[in-house]
């Protein structure tokens, strides 16, 4: 008896097998490889503003990329020196050709102050960041301290 259960049992096994199926299938396998540097940049630096404690109307002050500064606005004054970002990237030459993009069209420093229309340049390895300081009549005297990101394809 134990001989026909055993060969009950592999006949079983043997027919189980004979019954499946095999399926063959295949797919594929994609990533997309960004490098990056690390940019280190100076301080975009609008100096010391003074601006008319009764003063009722917002100004805007620019530096652009070549580091020149424009006021718009009345009862207000740029004293001090100011500097646009100067960036320097590694491996950055010119002829590679840069696309920046900022994380933000308007960084918020406070309600009250905003930094926003970012202009970039690039010359000898190095980026130029300017930008429009725009500052509302409620603003509090103050130092006031920001970080901007942006990424910078090349």
């Amino acid at each position: 008896m134990r001989k026909y259960f055993l060969l009950s049992a592999v006949a079983m096994l043997m027919a189980t097998n004979a019954n499946a199926d095999a399926v063959l299938g295949t797919f594929s396998a994609t990533a997309q490889i960004e490098r990056y540097n690390e940019i280190t940049c100076t301080p975009l630096n609008f100096g010391t503003i003074l601006y008319a404690a009764n003063a009722t109307d917002s100004v805007a002050i620019t530096i652009d990329e070549l580091n020149d500064i424009y006021i718009n606005g009345d009862n207000v004054k740029q004293t001090g020196e100011h500097s646009r970002a100067e960036c320097s990237v590694a491996n950055l030459t010119m002829e590679n050709s840069v696309t920046i993009i900022p994380n933000e069209e308007i960084f918020s420093l406070t309600d009250d102050l905003a930094l926003q229309d970012i202009t970039f340049a690039q010359s000898d390895g190095l980026l130029f960041i300017g930008g429009t300081l725009t500052i509302e009549p409620n603003v509090f005297s103050g130092t006031y301290t920001g970080t901007v990101g942006f990424t910078a394809i090349y």
